[in-house]
């Protein structure tokens, strides 16, 4: 039996290289049906461009507003495709 896609959600602001190395630790699982997707909380300074750096244009949300910790996690179960959802902070390191 196949194992449950999973979608892994973090919401950031104003990140900084904790968030890369959250990323890193993600892309590294061997689980095979893992999908990533970072939400920046409204970000307004130079530290969004590492969020661009570190995923695609599908893994990643800009939004124009900050939604809160929970709300950035709320807006991202709602476009997860994952049968489960696994809801980091950016600071989390996966091993």
């Amino acid at each position: 039996m196949p194992l449950p896609p999973v979608s892994v959600g973090i919401v950031t602001w104003h990140p900084d290289d904790l968030l890369a190395r959250c990323v890193a630790s993600v892309r590294a699982q061997d689980y095979p049906d893992l999908d990533l997707h970072i939400w920046d909380n409204g970000t307004t300074d130079a530290s969004r461009a590492l969020v661009g750096g570190l995923t695609a244009d599908a893994e990643r949300t800009f939004s124009a507003e900050n939604l809160g910790f929970a709300g950035g996690h709320n807006a991202l179960i709602r476009r997860s495709r994952g049968a489960y959802y696994l809801c980091l902070n950016p600071d989390a390191v996966l091993s």
